[in-house]
C-alpha cells in the first residue's frame, strides 16, 4: 500500500513507523529499509501504549487504546507535516481473524457436530 501511495503522491507520501516495546526491532528495520529502498520520506515516532493505565493490565480493548494513542500521535505528525488524510495498513492474520469472529460474533459460530 505504501509503495503505491508513494507511486501515486510522490514526495506528498510521507511514512510513519511507531517505535515502541511491543513491536519488535526487527520489523522497524524492515520499515526502515524499505522507505530507504523506495526513497520513501519515513519518520518514526514513539509510542507509549504502556503509559495508558489499563494497558498493561491487557483488558480487551488493548488494540483500541493501543490504536487511539498511536493515531493521536500520527495525526499530530502528519498535521506538522501540512498532511491531512492518514492511510493505515495493518494486516491481521487469518486465524486471529476467525477467533475474534467466533468470540466477538452476534451469531456464533458452532463447530461442534
Amino acid at each position: 500500500m505504501l509503495k503505491t501511495a508513494h507511486d501515486v503522491l510522490g514526495d506528498r507520501c510521507v511514512a510513519i513507523t511507531a517505535r515502541s516495546c511491543s513491536f519488535s526491532q526487527r520489523e522497524l528495520n524492515e520499515a526502515k529499509a524499505f522507505c530507504e529502498k523506495e526513497g520513501i520520506k519515513h519518520i518514526i515516532i514513539e509510542s507509549e501504549e504502556l503509559s495508558i493505565d489499563v494497558f498493561a493490565q491487557n483488558p480487551k480493548n488493548r488494540c483500541y487504546l493501543c490504536k487511539t494513542e498511536l493515531f493521536t500521535k500520527m495525526r499530530k505528525a502528519a498535521a506538522e507535516l501540512g498532511i491531512e488524510n492518514i492511510a493505515e495498513g495493518s494486516n491481521i492474520d487469518y486465524n486471529m481473524l476467525l477467533l475474534y469472529r467466533i468470540r466477538y460474533s452476534p451469531n456464533k459460530i458452532n463447530n461442534a457436530k
